[in-house]
């Protein structure tokens, strides 16, 4: 699977592979088989290393580079997403020694999870 492409192409990804199979059985010649799927795949396997390497994630090292001006004060960092990846991804530019709480929540309870955790003494 594509990295980040998100959970649509988990569902997608299996049947997509299964009519690209039969499509190279039944349409292209016995000889060609092997030749039709090696480029399928090499294809498949291009977009996804491309979509590794080439995406932009500056928003996520500009946020890392903010945490260590002022390395004695707290930081919290509210994201409106639960999307894993995301969340994940952020935590990986974050240096481990700097005092950083990352907080994730749906776009309509990050208000009211935010206003808890504000509100709560700073440990």
């Amino acid at each position: 699977m594509g990295f980040g492409f998100g959970r649509t192409l988990i569902i997608m990804l299996p049947g997509c592979l299964l009519l690209i199979t039969l499509w190279v059985e039944k349409v292209v010649y016995k000889q060609w088989c092997s030749l039709v799927a090696g480029g399928i795949l090499l294809m498949y396997l291009t977009i996804s290393i491309g979509d590794l390497i080439l995406r932009h994630r500056s928003v996520f090292h500009s946020v890392a580079e903010l945490i260590p001006k002022d390395v004695n004060q707290p930081t919290l960092i509210a994201m409106n997403s639960k999307a894993w990846g995301h969340v994940n991804r952020l935590a990986y530019y974050i240096p481990t020694d700097y005092p950083v709480m990352l907080l994730s929540h749906y776009p309509a309870d990050l208000a009211t999870h935010l206003e808890k955790i504000i509100k709560q003494e700073p440990a």
